[in-house]
């Protein structure tokens, strides 16, 4: 029977390297590093090198992998694929996982393997929630900036054979922070004024339960938002804001999810299968778009199968298979008429092998071949991967393969409310993508025997009919090219840590008949971005420093094609303290963004150094935060 090499996590303050978890390029990072600190799960995962943030509506954020799409870049909470296909608001957004039900979060880039299905072409995030084996409490209060407060609390249990784990939390926000704003005329600077904006205030619950045994797993989590929605946001290519009257623009979201699943042995095969359902509501009133549909209801339903097996042949050969179906359900309506319906079915199928070519087990070859079928339209795709374990704790990998997409029925039928616009001709995504990349963990005599974990790695993806959204609607927009460098260092010391991450993309649009994207970088996705952060020990606690760098990036023209804004490059800097009061009881107080660079934030001219406006969802800038911890 073919044993691969078990997990090894090499930990470091702000990032982990695992690299066993996939013979492609992965990051693991664990939230616990960062506990009370005042982050958001998409504000972790920004110092991960290779992952952007895509700021959008109501403060949403959504994460895109080396320039992948969104909707290419598919969110697993426990193996279990968490996006909502049809969902054009959030397909990922990561508000919905709420940090302290999170144990770690894997972060897979270029080969991504079987188990994640098809909906993986650009990337996966797969976040893994909390499991204790022992009886446990925990607790947290946190409070902040413009009204910022965090509750949460957690027991874990030995139950049935088992271990049970649930997790309840509360957080609350206003959102009234000021900012500046170019009053629509971005060339006109005398009329410019600083007004206080209150579009993103929210009230967040959630609820998880989750159990598993050495067999059986099963997981229930409830999640509701309220949020106000767009309301004053400094607009980018729209009119001033449009006020409704009471409480303007409110999005209220629920969602639950259940999940089972079984992994059992017959022989020398293992297998499985997991069911899972989710049902999401979101209830829109006011929205200013379209001012005549005062509220609108979008409905999703969410139904998933999956079959998995691996199973040895011989000694150096471990074959592994993922079946899975998938029907999702979308319903959009009014107070008047039901707008859109639609019914989604989804079949994935991956075989992939890993085979071991050489006597001492350190040479792993993959090949993998996947299936997907999305509305009756279906496309195969491959990926192969080869790693390499070398003395002294280095290890080199790379990967070859193609991925599709196939376009959603929203994007093809428009959601026929005025907001986008249908497109039935839209055609398939195509691509490639090349990848490879070294990582090397061990000790420095000459840096004081420093722990050290590092990676490098470089990659290239093509794309071929690519769909994005243009102005009011899906097109496919020719071509895309994206190339960069990712680098991830770690130094450890008995009192002190440093760490470092760094990425840089060379990316380019071919849009001939859009002058407005042709030639330009990929929307949101900066050439530089980078990280370090420096932590000190002491005896019972730590304090740390660090620096974020974003470097400019385009966000898109505007309707008439006169000007290419990009948003301006930032400078961060975050200061903290934890100290533990107690053996049970830390304390971390800190500010985030010292210098207030993110509220200043402008949006500028390619062509024209003196045009400068408002970014549509402007930032907040320098926050307090102390968070109290206690464990039982």
């Amino acid at each position: 029977m073919v044993y691969l090499p078990e997990e090894k996590v090499i930990s470091s303050v702000v990032i982990s390297e695992d690299q066993y978890l996939s013979p492609g390029t992965v990051t693991v990072i664990r939230p616990d590093d960062f506990k009370g600190e005042s982050l958001s799960l998409a504000e972790i995962l920004s110092r991960v090198p290779g992952v952007s943030i895509v700021k959008g509506a109501g403060g949403s954020n959504m994460p895109m992998i080396r320039g992948a799409h969104q909707r290419e870049t598919a969110t697993y909470v426990d193996g279990i694929s968490y996006a909502l296909t049809e969902d054009l608001m959030y397909p990922n957004a990561l508000e919905w996982i709420p940090i302290d039900q999170i144990e770690r979060i894997e972060v897979y880039k270029g080969f991504v393997p079987a188990r994640f299905g098809n909906e993986a072409m650009g990337g996966v995030i797969n976040i893994v929630t909390k499991m204790p084996t022992e009886p446990e409490t925990r607790l947290s209060l946190g409070v902040g900036s413009y009204g910022r407060l965090t509750t949460t609390a957690s027991h874990s249990l030995p139950l049935g054979g088992g271990s049970l784990f649930g997790s309840i939390g509360f957080e609350s926000y206003n959102g009234n922070f000021k900012y500046w704003h170019d009053n629509s005329t971005r060339t006109d600077p005398t009329d410019d004024y600083t007004e206080k904006r209150s579009s993103i205030a929210r009230q967040n619950v959630d609820l998880m339960l989750k159990w598993n045994d050495e067999h059986w797993r099963a997981r229930f989590a409830y999640n509701r938002r309220l949020q106000d929605f767009y309301n004053d946001s400094a607009p980018l290519y729209r009119p001033a804001p449009i006020e409704a009257p009471g409480r303007p623009n409110l999005l209220d979201w629920t969602r639950w999810d259940v999940s089972l699943g079984r992994t059992q042995t017959y022989g020398s095969l293992k297998w499985g299968w997991d069911i899972s359902y989710s049902d999401a509501a979101s209830d829109v009133e006011s929205f200013p778009y379209n001012p005549n549909n005062n509220n609108t209801d979008l409905l999703f339903k969410r139904t998933a199968l999956a079959l998995h097996g691996e199973m040895p042949i011989g000694e150096r050969q471990m074959v592994s298979a993922v079946g899975e179906y998938i029907n999702e359900k979308y319903t959009q309506r009014t107070d008047t008429e039901v707008q859109l319906k639609l019914n989604l079915e989804e079949l994935n199928f991956n075989l992939q092998d890993e085979i071991i070519i050489d006597e001492k087990g350190t040479l792993l070859f993959t090949p993998s071949l996947r299936y997907s079928k999305i509305g009756g339209e279906g496309k195969t795709t491959w990926q192969i991967a080869l790693s390499k374990e070398l003395s002294n704790g280095l290890m080199f990998k790379t990967a070859y393969g193609t991925y599709a997409r196939v376009p959603t029925l929203y994007e093809r039928l428009g959601d026929q409310a005025n907001w986008i616009a249908p497109n039935p001709d839209l055609k398939p995504e195509t691509g490639k993508q090349f990848d490879a990349g070294v990582t090397w963990n061990g000790t420095v005599a000459p840096l004081g025997n420093a722990r050290v974990n590092t990676s490098l790695s470089g990659y290239l993806r093509e794309s071929d009919n690519l769909i994005d959204y243009v102005a009011v609607g899906y097109e496919n927009v020719w071509k895309a090219k994206i190339k960069g460098l990712e680098f991830a260092t770690a130094l450890d010391w008995e009192r002190w840590n440093f760490a470092l991450s760094a990425a840089y993309t060379d990316s380019e649009t071919i849009t001939p008949n859009d002058p407005a994207t042709n030639g330009r970088r990929r929307r949101y996705l900066p050439e530089w971005d980078m990280t370090a952060r420096l932590t000190h020990r002491f005896n019972r606690g730590s304090v740390f420093a660090e620096y974020q760098y974003v470097g400019d990036y385009f966000v898109g023209g505007r309707y008439d094609g006169s000007t290419y804004p990009y948003v301006e490059s930032s400078n961060v800097f975050n200061l903290g303290l934890k100290y533990d009061i107690s053996d049970m009881v830390g304390l971390t107080v800190g500010v985030n963004d010292v210098f207030d660079e993110m509220n200043g934030l402008r949006v500028y001219d390619e062509a024209d150094s003196s045009y400068a406006g408002t970014p549509s969802y402007p930032w907040e800038g320098r926050t307090f935060y102390v968070t109290l911890d206690a464990r039982f």
